[in-house]
């Protein structure tokens, strides 16, 4: 399937010409158990909020609660080997009363927070276990709802009953953990973890972790609330675990480390502050664990490989113990000079080379079962044992881990902050940590040359160098964060440094920073030393242009001997260009690329491949291409229209657009003033969204986030993602390959290669390599209006600046259109200027201060007003464009067959002008219509045709519908742009201004989305077979009343199961299925009545298609008496029980609709939530032959 969007190409059933030419996958997938099965990746969210919770240290650690410290039962004998063998014992309970009383102390902590842990119910009872199929830990493969209920019960205050997400939620942050994050941190041994078998606070802190990875504000808050309460626990229980010496210390001491991750990757102050204060405490318990272990960690154990199964099994537990333990001595070393460098302070731990646990490799460390990790231990030490090299400053210390040599990095990382600290650090000092750094890229940069490099260690490598040629402390007090007074001096020490030699070193490590991290995977999370690096590499950039004024970097810089190391001319010579490049250092995007490295495609190719993905199509026959290496970083499309917000409703993706988009509830009117003193006036405020939607506003937000969210829900379900930085050079349908007769050339970073395939869309914009390759032309006219386009921060006392404007004042016309709220904490506003049309655009769009808003028309448009950039930097993007309307006649290309093989959507098939908001709309809604079809035809869900000259008549109602839409969208906005363009209440002009508001009020129900309609087709029936009639009364459609063709208005209504007040466009989830809607009639209780009759028929009828395909929805409207399930058809509850709703409580869907509750009405909605086709109540052959055009019967 291939489709491209900006770009960007999906390409179905790949199949390589080239078989020379390999592919290496995205992410490595881990070994395993289900929990680690790959699954959605997602991006995290890093600022939560900056008040210290003080009342999170509010009790005494000899408060232990010796319930936390209970694991669950576990086998004595272990195994993932798949041994035949059966195990069956008896584990006794805990000697001692579980029910504790009152006078222990830690009864007054337990009552104050949670709940009692009591994972035996009877003290006093024997616990059996299951027979064991050589499993190494007992257990369920993920949590269920019992054993989420048992944790929940564990964590909760005793006056709450919701402290956990459901079992489902927790699941999914844990894969979230072991999928995406584990390999950053390896210390927990992932092929034998079991939730249910664990220390529970070791898998909360995972889900704690895990949650961040959602790419949702909601699961970032459960994630949050897991690790407040987490700390509180596991500072509780430490003292009685280790007075005891429980056998799961270790686990708790992972438990900590996650949580300090945790406070790391959140950047929340108040965490970070919580996890540097226990980060000493938390090093304590991992040397006490140890001690009562009696494990030497700078040992091998002695392993015999030829044993039996149980024997190798119960080596490999203690090899699993021992290098977990060593792996968390790691993971502290790490956090330690994390800590350090993030807060600015002496490193705790004393990093001695010669006292690193000696790790094994991390390949070794993820062997699924025994009998691989003996034959890989084996090989290893045939083919790889390292010799020791005594004169090695690192004592061989990471010899055989990337995660150890990662340690050792931060190590001397560690080194460097503590001479920084000592106030003694002398240039011998920083000759020594250079040398240290150039002999670890010697020892180690075999790791830096592995594309499975999952730490980014050579980021860390040259972050380390930047702290060596400047104090990052002293950047950040130049910039404010200790107040004016400090920033003056500091300011004047940063303005030597950057005129010095080792500010142009500083910088080069900078750019090589960028270069690394701008050519990173898609699909893969930085480890937690990136943000810091990106800090410091932005933060020098800064403080060596803007406080500095330096405007070249000294080319000696270069010449540095660790520079030379690299020894990539390819790196150098682009850091040289970048650095000495005219504009390099003036670009303000420059920095934009330092700060913001997100990599994402374009929304109409996005929303195809998410759709697709979402209807089951996989990595394997789903590929889409993107020659850009990330996403729009500012400018382009801004706005979302309440249809496309129903739509994303459905996908479940719309939360941060609702929370943290503007959202435009009115429309300003401004005219010039017949008052000469007023110049301008207000003359109309109108509604921005005229007719009834779900979301009465319309969403103004970066496209750039639009992106982001939707290829964050496109990683639940591809692991690959999009493809960056590969272009596509041509493509042709050659049907020597009948199965794959779509034949592209494409070229990821200069190699080319030659792929087939069953279809592709091409998504890719107004020059659209698709369209031209297929010989397809967009057709139409240019007007005579130039315009130019400003997003900024402005400062001004225009009363309206925050609604939306049309301004026709005696200077020009513009449009304002208020923004989102930015990182700054300032809003953004978008401004279109009328341009003298002696202004012609290039054609590109032009990223640089300045811009219209210097043109003096433009500001003269607001007098009597003043409106101007609030700062020198507060433009953030501007660009001149021509309005063009054009169209293509085609936007399917098909072979010798008929059949649809070449598809082009969004930009590639229809161009018009930016102000009506539709663009990224109706391209998203192009590929939401195409989706579900084309996933029809491809899993082969359609009927046999009935015309052998139309194979595949649904995928032609693509273009039925589309063209259409996009038709209409330009009569409406060559209109609309024409008098916008021109004057309104003048001589000359002859346009009145409300003749130009009852424009915008006309077309608002095409503009919002809420009025689209498509013609009759063989998904859109209006007709009514002999006999039948049109159940449906009223034509007000805008307003609701059922019509094939538009889609079915949001109504709430009440489900009688639960009594939940639910929006019915919340059962049309994206899912592919069509849906039938009985619309009962006022009869229902009556068994022989027409309501039962129907619903029988409607089961029925739906049982002979695919299952699960077709779904009923179940609406009543008022009966006569109250009702119980025994008193309704039996079917209700068998088939729909949480889709049976009241229509008429909370609103009258009847009403809405256009439904007579004495007669009812079916309707069918299909997948993209339009009516498809209407009926009588009783007529569900009707219906049913409606579904016979589109799905195949079973």
């Amino acid at each position: 399937m291939g489709l491209v969007s900006e770009d960007s190409l999906w390409l179905q059933h790949a199949t390589p010409q080239t078989p020379h030419v390999t592919q290496t996958a995205d992410a490595q997938q881990v070994p395993g158990m289900a929990l680690h099965d790959a699954i959605p990746h997602t991006d995290s969210s890093w600022f939560l909020g900056t008040d210290l919770d003080v009342d999170a240290l509010d009790f005494s650690l000899s408060s232990a609660i010796f319930e936390w410290a209970q694991p669950t039962p576990t086998v004595p004998y272990p195994g993932q080997s798949g041994a035949d063998y059966d195990f069956s014992g008896s584990i006794p309970a805990p000697a001692g009363d579980m029910q504790s009383t009152p006078s222990r102390p830690q009864n007054a902590v337990q009552k104050k927070w949670f709940a009692f842990q009591t994972p035996y119910d009877d003290p006093k009872r024997t616990y059996t276990t299951e027979p064991v199929q050589g499993t190494l830990a007992s257990g369920n493969l993920g949590a269920d709802e019992s054993y989420r209920a048992g944790l929940s019960r564990q964590l909760q205050p005793r006056t709450h009953d919701e402290a956990l997400p459901s079992a489902e939620q927790l699941n999914l942050f844990a894969k979230l953990f072991f999928s995406r994050f584990h390999s950053l941190l390896p210390v927990i041994h992932a092929p034998t973890f079991r939730p249910t078998a664990e220390n529970s606070l070791l898998f909360l802190s995972i889900c704690s972790v895990g949650s961040l990875f959602v790419g949702s504000s909601h699961a970032v808050a459960q994630g949050t609330r897991i690790f407040e309460r987490l700390n509180k626990a596991i500072l509780a229980s430490w003292e009685t675990i280790l007075s005891r010496s429980r056998p799961d210390a270790l686990s708790m001491v992972q438990a900590a480390i996650l949580g300090q991750t945790f406070a790391i990757l959140s950047g929340t102050p108040r965490y970070l502050v919580l996890a540097d204060v226990l980060h000493g405490t938390v090093m304590s318990w991992a040397r006490e664990s140890n001690k009562h272990s009696h494990v030497d960690l700078n040992s091998t154990p002695k392993l015999n490989f030829d044993t039996d199964l149980r024997g190798l099994e119960e080596q490999w537990q203690l090899w699993i113990e021992v290098e977990q333990r060593g792996r968390v001595e790691i993971a502290l070393n790490i956090h330690d000079a994390e800590l350090a460098g993030l807060l600015h302070h002496d490193p705790i731990r004393k990093h001695r080379f010669a006292q690193y646990p000696r790790l094994q490799s991390d390949a070794l460390f993820m062997a699924p079962t025994a009998t691989k990790w003996a034959a890989l231990y084996k090989q290893l030490l045939l083919d790889t044992t390292p010799a020791v090299n005594l004169d090695d400053p690192f004592c061989n210390a990471g010899v055989r881990s990337r995660f150890a040599a990662y340690s050792v990095l931060e190590s001397i990382n560690a080194g460097l902050i503590e001479s920084r600290h000592s106030n003694t650090h002398r240039a011998d000092d920083s000759r020594r940590i250079s040398k240290l750094l150039i002999q670890w890229w010697q020892t180690h940069s075999v790791h830096l040359r592995d594309d499975e490099d999952p730490f980014g260690l050579p980021v860390l490598w040259h972050s380390i160098y930047m702290s060596l040629y400047v104090d990052i402390d002293l950047l950040e007090q130049a910039i404010g964060r200790c107040g004016d007074s400090r920033k003056v001096t500091a300011s004047e020490e940063v303005r030597k440094w950057a005129a010095s030699l080792d500010a142009s070193k500083c910088l080069v490590h900078a750019l090589l920073t960028q270069r690394y991290l701008e050519r990173m995977r898609v699909s893969a999370e930085p480890a937690i030393h990136i943000p810091r690096a990106l800090f410091s590499a932005a933060l020098a950039w800064v403080c060596f242009n803007r406080i500095g004024h330096q405007k070249e970097i000294h080319l000696g810089a270069f010449e540095a001997p660790e520079i030379q190391l690299i020894g990539s001319k390819n790196a150098l010579q682009e850091v040289q260009g970048q650095a000495f490049g005219d504009t390099a250092f003036a670009d303000v995007n420059h920095l934009h690329r330092l700060v913001d490295l997100l990599h994402r495609a374009g929304p109409a190719g996005l929303m195809l491949e998410l759709s697709l993905a979402r209807y089951g199509l996989s990595d394997e026959s789903l590929l889409c291409i993107d020659s850009k290496p990330s996403t729009l970083k500012s400018g382009q499309a801004d706005g979302v229209q309440p249809r496309t917000l129903e739509v994303f409703k459905t996908l479940g993706i719309s939360d941060e657009i609702e929370n943290e988009a503007c959202q435009m509830w009115q429309f300003a009117f401004w005219k010039t003033s017949e008052d000469k003193t007023k110049v301008i006036e207000r003359k109309n405020v109108v509604p921005e969204v005229i007719p009834p939607a779900r979301f009465r506003y319309e969403a103004t937000i970066h496209q750039g986030r639009i992106e982001r969210i939707l290829e964050t829900d496109l990683l639940r379900y591809s692991k690959r993602g999009v493809q960056r930085e590969t272009k596509l050079l041509h493509v042709q349908i050659d049907e020597s390959d009948k199965e794959f007769p779509v034949l592209a050339e494409i070229e990821t970073k200069g190699v080319k290669r030659t792929i087939r395939t069953k279809h592709l869309i091409g998504a890719d914009g107004a020059h659209s390599v698709v369209r031209q390759c297929m010989g397809l032309k967009l057709e139409g006219q240019s007007l005579d209006h130039i315009w130019g386009v400003v997003d900024l921060v402005v400062d001004t006392n225009f009363p309206d600046i925050r609604r939306r404007c049309a301004i026709h004042s005696p200077a020009g016309s513009v449009m304002v259109i208020p923004r989102e709220r930015i990182a700054t904490g300032e809003y953004l506003t978008r401004l279109y200027v009328l341009v003298p049309g002696a202004v012609r655009p290039d054609g590109n769009d032009v990223a640089a201060p300045g811009g219209p808003t210097d043109d003096a028309r433009a500001q003269d448009a607001f007098k009597p007003y003043y409106l101007r950039p609030k700062r020198e930097d507060a433009v953030d993007w501007w660009a001149a464009y021509q309005i063009g309307q054009r169209i293509s006649p085609e936007f399917i290309v098909k072979d010798s067959t008929g059949v649809g093989r070449v598809f082009i959507a969004g930009d590639a098939c229809h161009t018009h002008s930016p102000k009506a908001g539709q663009g990224m709309n109706v391209s998203m809604m192009d590929s939401y219509n195409l989706a579900w079809k084309l996933a029809y035809h491809i899993n082969g869900l359609t009927p046999a045709p009935s015309d052998p000259s139309v194979p595949n008549p649904l995928l032609d109602t693509y273009q039925i519908e589309r063209q259409a839409n996009a038709q209409q969208l330009i009569d409406f906005d060559r209109k609309f742009s024409t008098i916008f363009s021109g004057q309104v209440d003048t001589a000359d002009s002859g346009l009145s201004h409300a003749e130009f508001v009852q424009t915008f009020n006309t077309g608002n129900g095409f503009t919002s989305g809420c009025g689209v309609e498509y013609n009759p087709s063989m998904i859109v029936a209006r007709e009514f077979p002999p006999g039948s009639s049109d159940p449906i009364q009223g034509t007000d459609y805008l307003a609701g009343v059922l019509r094939p063709g538009r889609r079915l208005l949001n109504v709430k209504l009440m489900r009688h199961a639960d009594g939940w007040h639910r929006d019915i466009q919340d059962d049309l989830e994206s899912t592919g299925r069509f849906r039938v809607l009985c619309l009962t009639s006022s009869d229902l209780l009556d068994p022989s009545g027409a309501s039962a009759n129907a619903l029988d028929g409607v089961v029925t009828m739906i049982e002979r298609f695919p299952k699960s395909l077709i779904e009923p929805i179940i609406v009543h409207p008022r009966v006569e008496k109250p009702f119980e399930w025994d008193d309704i058809p039996d079917v209700v509850k068998q088939h729909a029980e949480m889709r049976f709703y009241n229509g008429y409580d909370l609103e009258d869907a009847y009403g809405i609709y256009g439904v007579d509750p004495s007669k009812g009405a079916l309707a069918v909605i299909r997948p993209d939530g339009y009516v498809g086709v209407v009926a009588e109540l009783g007529d569900v052959a009707h219906v049913e032959n409606y579904l016979r055009l589109c799905v195949h019967t079973a």
